[in-house]
């Protein structure tokens, strides 16, 4: 049947891509509205192409990888992923009741404000909430591994659709969600990215990579792409501000260590490997930014990695405690992690009994809060790495995302 499905859906690709989606059924705007503010949940009635229809706007000051510019009546976003791979992806954003802009695939131009939306990466959720477009969610991958208690109600109470096949996203389940807009999980591995197929079937693909970003303000940066899909760059704007505040303020505390303990980082994936985050990545930046220094220094991406279990394990000689491991539903204790896995114990955090998982939170294996309620919280994720890196350093924020084992 998903071969049926997919061939079906590659053989109309055609008839998607003659035209642009048909427009949003938002009701026609105040005419008053126009160019005053941004149309949170409205259409142009009458086009001007004289007025400015984003009267407020936003830029992408910490990103790497994202660029927004404005030509007053759709927005042109750019993505360029941090992973060495040649891609650089444009789409228009384009106001409704406003032509399509001209140049762009029809794939990539986008009728805002969206209705409606699914995702295949949960690491958006928070922000949904913190925007305030939770009723726009068509789809999430999996309901019950939600940790975001409004995304949580609302996808189980209305049996919201699952459109995730494991990681990366689903063609034929996206499809018959029909969305204005899909996001997908972007792969440092081009050939496991599904957004190029989903184009080619109609589905306005966008893929999330903030998991990419060198730092984590960057990282929460991508709050605003949703801020510019649904045109609520005010509140996107307000918001930022003062998380990067708030979280330079947590930075402040560290500023001044002497000692900055070398911290471990990671999880083995099989009996030969482990999965770490290159040291571009924004984990090992918040890590230094902790007060601590990363382990895994090696002039390396800003994605995951997978690491020799003995190159990780000779790098970790020096550690004085391990942070981020995932997954680890029902492991109370180091004693527990051990019996698991005896190569543990020859690991210096475990001796030293410092060792902490990424899972507070957790609704179940592998769904901590830390994977759909960061992207927003960069000041507690800090806060949460000062407290165990630096203990003698008091900080306001409770725990939140880490988790002691006993």
């Amino acid at each position: 049947m998903r071969a049926l499905l997919l061939i079906a859906a590659l053989a109309c690709a055609a008839c998607h891509q003659t035209a642009v989606r048909p427009a949003s059924d938002w009701p026609a705007a105040d005419p008053a509205l126009l160019g005053a503010v941004n149309l949170e949940a409205g259409c142009i009635a009458d086009f001007d192409p004289e007025i400015d229809y984003f009267p407020h706007k936003t830029k992408f000051r910490r990103s790497a990888q994202l660029e927004v510019r404005y030509h007053g009546f759709y927005k042109e976003v750019l993505f360029t992923p941090a992973v060495d791979n040649k891609e650089v992806l444009r789409y228009a954003l384009a106001q409704c009741g406003a032509p399509a802009p001209p140049g762009f695939p029809p794939a990539r131009v986008i009728q805002i404000p969206i209705r409606r939306f699914t995702t295949g990466s949960s690491s958006i959720f928070s922000a949904v909430t913190l925007l305030g477009i939770e009723d726009r969610l068509a789809g999430v991958p999996n309901r019950f591994r939600i940790t975001e208690p409004t995304i949580r109600k609302l996808a189980i109470e209305r049996e919201i659709p699952e459109v995730s096949g494991g990681t990366h996203s689903n063609i034929e389940l996206a499809m018959a969600v029909d969305p204005d807009v899909h996001f997908t999980f972007y792969s440092a591995y081009p050939e496991f990215n599904l957004h190029p197929k989903l184009w080619e079937v109609g589905v306005t693909a966008f893929p999330m990579a903030d998991h990419m970003e060198m730092t984590p303000l960057g990282r929460s940066e991508w709050v605003k792409l949703l801020a510019l899909l649904t045109n609520r760059e005010a509140r996107a704007n307000d918001w930022f501000d003062k998380a990067e505040r708030d979280y330079e303020a947590v930075r402040a505390l560290t500023a001044d260590v002497s000692h900055r303990p070398p911290v471990l980082y990671g999880t083995p994936d099989s009996r030969d490997f482990w999965q770490v985050r290159g040291d571009r990545n924004y984990f090992a930046q918040l890590v230094r930014d902790a007060g601590g220094e990363y382990f895994w220094e090696r002039g390396g991406a800003s994605s995951w990695e997978h690491a020799a279990y003995e190159d990780a394990l000779y790098r970790s000689a020096d550690t004085l405690l391990w942070v981020g491991i995932t997954g680890l539903a029902g492991v109370e204790s180091v004693d527990q992690l051990v019996a698991n896995d005896g190569r543990f114990a020859w690991l210096r955090p475990v001796q030293m009994e410092r060792v902490y998982a990424l899972d507070r939170g957790e609704a179940g294996a592998w769904s901590p809060r830390w994977t759909d309620q960061s992207l927003d919280k960069p000041e507690r994720a800090l806060a949460d790495l000062v407290r165990v890196i630096h203990p003698e350093i008091a900080v306001e924020h409770e725990g939140y995302f880490i988790r002691p084992l006993d």
